[in-house]
């Protein structure tokens, strides 16, 4: 798995970086939702950070068959290592897929 991660995670990253070159409207709402993510999370995990997280979530919203707010909610907790409350990993979840 981990393997699995140190390739995917860079292809997605490329992925993204050539859309939001594509489409810059998309990249600026995407970063105002990155920044929103940053700032809840206080401080806790870089900016970076929370980019990347950002597109790997909204990848798996995406992409995963069968998905639900329970299953997207879990894997934003095992992006940022657990270290998240529930009620934050529920925000966070709205921020990417809701808007708000």
């Amino acid at each position: 798995m981990e393997n699995f991660k140190k390739t995917v995670s860079p292809l997605l990253q490329e992925t993204f970086a050539n859309l939001e070159k594509l489409m810059p409207e998309i990249a600026e709402e995407n970063q105002v939702k990155i920044r929103k993510i940053s700032n809840l999370l206080q401080g806790r995990f870089e900016a970076d950070y929370c980019r990347k997280v950002f597109n790997i979530v909204q990848a798996e919203y995406k992409i995963l068959p069968g998905r639900n707010r329970a299953q997207l909610e879990s894997r934003i907790m095992i992006h940022f290592k657990e270290q998240l409350t529930a009620g934050e990993a529920s925000k966070i979840l709205n921020i990417i897929v809701f808007n708000v």
